[in-house]
């Protein structure tokens, strides 16, 4: 009984017609007769073994550059996973880093602004306290300078008021011929001095008259309420009064015009916007 199977061709041998016979080999001589089964010549044999032997040591050599070729190929592939995954891993800690260095960089800026923010309010207190306390020794100072002034004009005064009472006479006609001079007197003039005062009106009589416009007659009158030396002057258009008291109490009045100036510049704190 024959049996039929799939053809195997190796690389170089010829395509083969017809089914191959497995079994009991029959061989055929040229003239196509066939041999009795059972004989089985030795010239034939060796030729079949030869075969059988290249085609196996063909078989292993392909096994073998197959195996070769599969663990070359293996190891490429290992090679390729290998350089991937190293550099997914690389840009995983690279992004890592980054995510978290601009985490930590916002953050970082986060708290170094309220740092800076913290430092900064603290130094501004520190500048208000100190201008605070410097404003303290200012107001101090200005007060201690005050009373030292306060105590010279005194002292001043005393002085001016112990030579006007030695010269009372002529600060009071300096007193009247100044405010003459420097007020356009016009209409009506009535001149009011305390009566002490009197004997010097009376020797300017003519160089009141002279500083006068026009011809104007010049009343003279006493009051002990006015104060000595000086006088008051009434016109149509208003009173003067030219006597020490009143320029002692206009220098006053400058020197609080000054200081209410000086008050309205008070410390106010440092404000940043």
């Amino acid at each position: 009984m024959q049996k039929t199977g799939r053809i195997i061709r190796l690389a170089g041998q010829a395509p083969l017609s017809g089914p191959v016979t497995i079994g009991p080999r029959h061989l055929t001589h040229g003239d196509g007769k066939a041999e009795p089964a059972g004989k089985t010549p030795m010239e034939l044999t060796e030729p079949v073994r030869r075969l059988a032997d290249s085609i196996l040591a063909e078989a292993r050599q392909k096994a073998r550059r197959l195996e070769e070729e599969s663990r070359q190929q293996l190891a490429r592939w290992r090679e390729q996973e290998e350089a991937v995954l190293a550099r997914l891993r690389e840009e995983a800690r690279e992004q890592g880093y980054q995510t978290g260095w601009e985490q930590g960089l916002a953050e970082g800026y986060r708290a170094g602004a309220a740092r800076a923010e913290e430092e900064w309010q603290g130094r501004l207190r520190e500048i208000n306290e100190l201008l605070w306390h410097a404003t303290q020794i200012k107001e101090q100072m200005i007060q201690e300078a005050e009373h030292d002034v306060l105590l010279l004009c005194l002292a001043i005064v005393r002085k001016v008021l112990g030579q006007l009472a030695e010269q009372q006479e002529e600060t009071a006609r300096q007193l009247i011929r100044q405010a003459f001079r420097e007020n356009r007197l016009q209409g009506r003039v009535r001149l009011v001095v305390h009566p002490s005062d009197l004997p010097a009106v009376e020797t300017l009589r003519h160089d009141l008259s002279a500083l006068l416009e026009g011809e104007r007659l010049i009343e003279i009158a006493v009051d002990p309420e006015v104060a000595s030396p000086g006088c008051v002057i009434h016109t149509e258009h208003g009173t003067i009064e030219a006597t020490l008291d009143a320029q002692l109490a206009t220098i006053r009045e400058q020197l609080m015009a000054l200081r209410e100036k000086r008050i309205s510049h008070e410390y106010s704190p440092v404000e940043v916007y």
